[in-house]
C-alpha cells in the first residue's frame, strides 16, 4: 500500500516529517524573530523616540517581514506593551538592595524605590515611550493610569504601615506613593553619578521628609 498524508503508517515517518520541500515555522525561529523585533523596536525607541519610529522602520531593522511582525504584534503599542512585560524579566543586586536597607530607616520602600530606579536607569527609552503614547493614544493612557495604580499598591501599603510608626506623609498613601514616584524619576533622570549613590540620596531625601 502506497503511503499518503493520513496514511498513520508515513504521517510519523521521519523521512517525510523533515521533507525540506515541506515548508515549516519552528517554535524557535519564531521566537527569535519576536525577540528581533523587541530589540529593534527598543533601540529605535532610544534613538527617534516612540512617535518617531513606525512599523516599517522596527519590520526593516529587525529584518523581519510584515507578516512576520503580525504573527506576534498588533501594532506599535503592542509592541511596546511587550517591551513593558519585559521588564519584569530583569535581575537585580540583592547585594545592592540590602546594603541600603541596613542604612536605611524607609524598610520595604527600599526594595520598591531600588527595583523602580534601575529599570528606569536601564531602560529609559521604554519608559519614554510609554510617555509618549500615553499623550497621543487616551485609551492607552487610561490602561496605563490602571496599571500604573496596580503596582504602586505595594508602595502604599508599606507607606501606611509607616505613617502607623510615626511618619508624616504629605497625603494618603495612594498620594504619597505616587509623589515618590515622580521625585524618584526626577532624580533617576538627572543623577549622572552610579547608581549606588543616586539610590542612596534619594533615600536620604526621602527619609528627611518622611522621618524627619
Amino acid at each position: 500500500m502506497s503511503g499518503t498524508a493520513d496514511d498513520p503508517a508515513t504521517a510519523d515517518d521521519p523521512a517525510t516529517a523533515d521533507d525540506p520541500g515541506t515548508p515549516h515555522d519552528s517554535g524557535t525561529a519564531a521566537d527569535s524573530r519576536r525577540l528581533a523585533v523587541l530589540d529593534a523596536a527598543e533601540e529605535l525607541f532610544s534613538d527617534r523616540g516612540y512617535l518617531g519610529t513606525s512599523v516599517p522602520d522596527i519590520t526593516e531593522y529587525a529584518r523581519v517581514t510584515p507578516a512576520e511582525f503580525a504573527a506576534h504584534f498588533d501594532g506599535k503599542d503592542s509592541v511596546l506593551l511587550a517591551l513593558a512585560e519585559r521588564l519584569d524579566d530583569d535581575e537585580f543586586d540583592d547585594e545592592l538592595i540590602a546594603s541600603l536597607r541596613e542604612t536605611s530607616g524607609l524598610g520595604d520602600l527600599v526594595d520598591q524605590l531600588a527595583v523602580y530606579w534601575l529599570v528606569q536607569a536601564r531602560h529609559r527609552a521604554i519608559v519614554d515611550a510609554l510617555r509618549e503614547a500615553s499623550l497621543v493614544d487616551h485609551a492607552f493612557a487610561a490602561g496605563m493610569r490602571d496599571w500604573w495604580a496596580v503596582q504602586l499598591e505595594p508602595w502604599a501599603e508599606i507607606l501606611e504601615a509607616l505613617s502607623e510608626s510615626g511618619a508624616t506623609l504629605p497625603g494618603t498613601p495612594e498620594f504619597t506613593a505616587s509623589l515618590i514616584s515622580e521625585i524618584a524619576s526626577a532624580f533617576v533622570t538627572s543623577w549622572e553619578g552610579s547608581d549606588r549613590d543616586g539610590l542612596a540620596m534619594l533615600l536620604r531625601f526621602l527619609e528627611t521628609g518622611l522621618l524627619g
